[in-house]
């Protein structure tokens, strides 16, 4: 990885990887692979992944995948769609 990658997973998403437990496995170039045990913690009243932490997930982890170049991209989620 980067150094700036791997500055930004030892900082700045530390808190928000301890709030959904997701491991991230690797990164670079655009991309970032992660990893999550789906707990009850996560799980909705069907004992399914609850769509709410879907939504967030895709966020947090495209926005990982855009900080994972050699120069990486701030960016906000102005619309995401989840079903």
């Amino acid at each position: 990885m980067t150094l700036i990658l791997t500055q930004f997973f030892t900082t700045i998403i530390t808190t928000h990887s301890i709030c959904l437990q997701v491991r991230v496995l690797s990164g670079g170039g655009g991309t970032c692979k992660c990893a999550l045990h789906v707990g009850e913690e996560h799980q909705n009243r069907g004992g399914t992944l609850h769509g709410g932490l879907t939504c967030t997930l895709v966020d947090a982890v495209s926005t990982w995948a855009l900080m994972a170049t050699e120069e990486p991209v701030a960016g906000v989620s102005v619309d995401l769609s989840v079903s």
